[in-house]
């Protein structure tokens, strides 16, 4: 059930610019340089950190502890930004109620080595996965239709990205700084397919 308080949400803000620090909504923790943002309620459930707020549901901000195994619990809507960034969590299966995994929610886990999207997500961040480098394969659910800049930028052993007939448009960073090695599994014919080919990319088509 988690532990669950009310909160006046504020976002301490890094000197890089990253809103990545949300220990400042648990009692006892230093503030430092804060800003308003929403009113809400706050709990620890097994080891995530979930905003609840009546604008925009249940939000996981972070994870709690060392746990490397990480499971998204089942009615949160929303990965925030830097959520998970610079964390050393190694897999990380998402509930079928996600619908955005926001900016850079998992960039630089450098031992990340699977991911289990929902059908339900609807949008991916810029740099969302970027810096992975040890994440080898994922793929990428119906309802995405959109890969932006970034996405998986210095996933080095990133081998295989299965792309579905939905996406219509993936930026040209993508995939900037991924081995030579990168093989997109899309179907011929489509957008998957021509970006792979304007892109001297390896493609698989399904059957």
């Amino acid at each position: 059930m988690g532990v669950r308080f009310s909160y006046t949400a504020y976002t301490r803000v890094s000197p890089s610019g990253k809103a990545k620090d949300f220990d400042s909504f648990i009692p006892g923790s230093n503030p430092g340089t804060l800003t308003k943002k929403c009113i809400g309620e706050i709990f620890l459930n097994d080891n995530v950190k979930i905003i609840e707020s009546r604008k925009y549901g249940k939000t996981v901000v972070g994870c709690i502890g060392k746990d490397k195994n990480i499971v998204i619990p089942y009615g949160v809507q929303t990965i925030s930004a830097h959520a998970f960034a610079e964390e050393c969590i190694q897999t990380v299966k998402i509930s079928e109620t996600v619908k955005i995994i926001d900016a850079y929610a998992f960039s630089d886990c450098n031992s990340l080595i699977s991911v289990t999207l929902p059908q339900a997500l609807l949008f991916l961040g810029e740099g969302v996965f970027s810096g992975c480098t040890v994440l080898s394969c994922i793929e990428l659910t119906e309802k995405i239709t959109a890969i932006p800049s970034f996405a998986f930028r210095d996933c080095k052993n990133l081998n295989t990205i299965k792309i579905p007939d939905n996406v219509v448009k993936i930026d040209r960073t993508a995939f900037d700084g991924c081995g030579k090695e990168i093989m997109i599994v899309c179907n011929k014919g489509s957008y998957a397919d021509r970006f792979a080919c304007e892109n001297n990319i390896t493609t698989r088509f399904l059957s």
